[in-house]
């Protein structure tokens, strides 16, 4: 839980700011500019999201002793494994934020409410696989089972006429205003 956890409050705050200034994107700009604006937000939490996991990865050990303060030191091993492991679930995460707010922007609600379906499926067969070939097998499954997401929502994406475009423009304003929202959220979000 611990890439989770630490990610979602940058994802909460993400996805709550990317939805409103994509509307208003879409208005100024038309589909094109708001296409534009969702790959540069797509592209700059995919570089913090890559940047945290390494962190997660490099300092799992420390993070575990933060938050699982107690543990035996058997267990601390464990977990640092596993931590170390779904730290690249962050990648996924980051990303599905962005594409739900996408979906759901463009009126398609029903897959960004059912992502949930593929995600779980997986993270209980890695459960039960991990019973037979050990615990580092759940730790995958949570990458795997967040990638499923995104892949469970990429059909739709290009129906939506979604193009990935390699941009990372940090002058853009529409991106400035949504980082000026994202900071109050963010805070909001890690007190709660």
């Amino acid at each position: 839980t611990i890439p989770t956890v630490i990610f979602a409050f940058i994802g909460d705050g993400v996805q709550r700011t990317f939805m409103p200034i994509y509307s208003s994107t879409l208005n100024e700009k038309g589909p094109k500019g708001a296409n534009t604006f969702t790959n540069n937000v797509l592209n700059i939490i995919l570089i913090v999201s890559i940047i945290l996991s390494i962190l997660i990865f490099v300092g799992a050990e420390q993070l575990v002793n933060i938050f699982a303060s107690g543990f035996d030191e058997k267990t601390v091993e464990i977990a640092t494994t596993l931590s170390k492991i779904s730290s690249f679930s962050i990648v996924f995460i980051g990303s599905t934020y962005i594409f739900q707010g996408y979906l759901q922007m463009n009126n398609r609600f029903a897959i960004p409410a059912l992502i949930s379906l593929p995600y779980n499926i997986i993270l209980m067969a890695s459960i039960i696989i991990s019973t037979k070939f050990g615990l580092n097998i759940l730790a995958i499954g949570i990458v795997v089972a967040y990638f499923s997401e995104i892949a469970f929502m990429m059909p739709l994406l290009r129906r939506n006429s979604y193009k990935y475009l390699p941009v990372i423009d940090f002058k853009d304003r529409n991106l400035k205003e949504m980082i000026s929202l994202i900071i109050p959220l963010t805070w909001g979000s890690s007190v709660v």
